[in-house]
């Protein structure tokens, strides 16, 4: 038996699709985060002047999730300018929780009709803000790599010591004494079992070991009390590394 290539690969590819799915994501969202800019810088070209806003009130919403504005922003902020001594007011489609009332944020308005106005979330909205969540996301895809990476590392480094142990271990003869089942707080997940076997070592000492977790029902092959063998590989230059064989347990 030799290096577990096809259950390695599989978790390989499973890895390889997740990364491309994360890549796929963050992908999305930085064309989408340019996108919004360039459409933005676009929206301006519509206007033909400019001035300052107060910012008069900031309402939190807590309603019904039917309402579309309430689906897309927990807060609405409500503004007023003036144009040619006339008062107009509107909301902004963005919010930050920098903002207070009082506030001052830069509008464009079309000068032939006032009330028709656009305010710039990338020229409103502190920069800083951008700049930290562009770096936490960076930061964040960055460190899920590196634990998928990690992981990777870790799996095929069991496989290979798996591999070692049954290709040039010891082989003896284990003798099932429990299936401890691992409980689970979610009812509906398929619960973990582990097989917890006795043998006699090369140097005549009675060892307890155990498997490591599977999914499989060991039930279906073991009832308790019954003397099932169950293959255990050693290290002959290690006794206390061993691999406990679940499979040989279906014999």
């Amino acid at each position: 038996m030799r290096f577990d290539r096809i259950e390695f690969k599989t978790k390989v590819i499973f890895i390889i699709v997740f990364i491309v799915m994360l890549l796929f994501v963050f992908g999305t969202m930085i064309f989408s985060f340019l996108s919004l800019g360039k459409d933005s810088n676009n929206r301006e070209k519509e206007y033909d002047s400019s001035t300052n806003a107060i910012i008069t009130d900031i309402v939190e919403y807590k309603g019904s999730n039917f309402d579309y504005e309430k689906q897309n922003y927990s807060h609405r902020v409500e503004i007023e300018y003036e144009v040619n001594g006339q008062k107009y007011t509107g909301t902004l489609s963005y919010y930050s929780s920098k903002m207070t009332i009082g506030d001052k944020v830069s509008v464009l308005y079309d000068s032939s009709n006032p009330k028709n106005y656009y305010s710039n979330p990338f020229k409103n909205l502190p920069s800083n803000n951008i700049i930290i969540s562009t770096i936490i996301s960076l930061f964040s895809f960055v460190f899920v790599i590196g634990v998928i990476i990690f992981s990777l590392r870790k799996e095929k480094n069991r496989l290979r010591c798996k591999d070692y142990l049954v290709n040039r271990g010891i082989k003896v003869q284990g003798i099932v004494q429990d299936v401890c089942v691992v409980e689970s707080s979610d009812p509906n997940l398929n619960k973990e079992r582990i097989i917890i076997c006795n043998y006699t070592a090369p140097d005549g000492r009675n060892v307890v070991a155990t498997s490591e977790p599977t999914y499989e029902s060991i039930e279906a092959f073991y009832r308790k009390g019954e003397n099932k063998a169950v293959d255990v590989y050693i290290d002959p230059k290690n006794n206390s590394n061993y691999y406990v064989d679940i499979n040989s347990i279906k014999r």
